[in-house]
């Protein structure tokens, strides 16, 4: 799979069904409002701070490090 497709997967698939965290990190983003992975890649960690208790925040973050050098921004995709 191209980095491409990769990115436009993460802009289409619900974040429960991604393989990230464990289930309740993934039912805990849903339940903020997050249907798909990109807008909370574009939260400061501010933000998810506020949002998250400390240990769902820090996992949010380090998978902000992980896949953030791979996803520039919602909606534009590398060439």
């Amino acid at each position: 799979m191209s980095e491409e497709d990769s990115i436009q997967k993460l802009e289409t698939t619900p974040v429960t069904e991604l393989n990230f965290g464990n289930a309740r990190l993934r039912r805990t983003v849903k339940r903020a409002g997050f249907d798909t992975l990109p807008p909370l890649l574009e939260l400061s960690e501010k933000d998810i701070d506020a949002l998250f208790d400390w240990g769902d925040a820090d996992e949010i973050i380090k998978l902000q490090e992980k896949i953030g050098s791979s996803v520039v921004s919602v909606g534009e995709i590398p060439a």
